[in-house]
């Protein structure tokens, strides 16, 4: 059962991975960065569907540290999006120098705090939750730069929600950071957070979709 929700998961983001290619116009970095976050949060739902068939043998450990990296290594970017759309929308904030400095050392700290806390601190172990083996961090540390991060981007999206009336950024960012509030310390957790990434991630494609026709049509 566990895994039909991964596999319906990984089935959604493969769908707005394909569907990023049909927007119209030249494709920006923010277009670029989602679908690289496509595929890596793909990656991960792909191997969480293959845990329970692949969990003894030796390639799924080293095949399950990628996911960890990934999301390490991409996930504060968002950082940078969300100021991107600030900047297009007109959000007076985005295009201050000071402002701008600070969403770039903030993601460079969330980088490196996240590449060790996830990466280099990184240690893997069988667990069964909900009759679904998989490989899971042994740390108990919650992931502190994406906390972080989301607690940046809310009010920011409130601002473009304010300048251009689209409010999906705000309610796609507000949505996952209830889910990961309230499923912190459920062992069904990790299945409600990857179901979140994947409405929040459709939340971004759907503002950069708008930001794209918008441009368009002004042209």
């Amino acid at each position: 059962m566990v895994s039909t929700i991964f596999a319906a998961y990984l089935l959604l983001q493969l769908g707005l991975f394909t569907w990023s290619f049909s927007i119209c116009g030249p494709a920006s970095f923010r277009l670029w960065f989602l679908r690289i976050m496509f595929a890596g949060i793909a990656y991960d739902n792909l191997m969480l569907v293959l845990g329970p068939t692949c969990i003894g043998r030796n390639w799924y450990l080293l095949a399950s540290y990628p996911r960890y990296v990934l999301h390490a290594a991409i996930l504060p970017f968002i950082t940078l999006f969300v100021l991107s759309v600030m900047q297009v929308t007109g959000v007076g904030l985005g295009d201050k120098p000071p402002f701008i400095l600070f969403c770039l050392v903030f993601t460079c700290i969330a980088l490196v705090y996240g590449m060790w806390h996830e990466v280099l601190r990184l240690e893997l172990a069988p667990e069964d939750t909900l009759d679904h083996p998989r490989l899971a961090r042994t740390s108990k540390t919650p992931p502190l730069a994406t906390i972080a991060t989301n607690f940046l981007i809310l009010p920011l999206a409130v601002m473009i929600w304010h300048q251009s009336g689209r409010w999906l950024l705000f309610a796609g960012s507000l949505f996952i950071f209830l889910v990961n509030s309230v499923s912190a310390e459920k062992n069904w957790g990790y299945i409600a957070r990857n179901g979140a990434e994947v409405i929040f991630m459709c939340s971004l494609l759907i503002t950069e979709s708008f930001l794209v026709s918008t441009r368009l049509g002004s042209t």
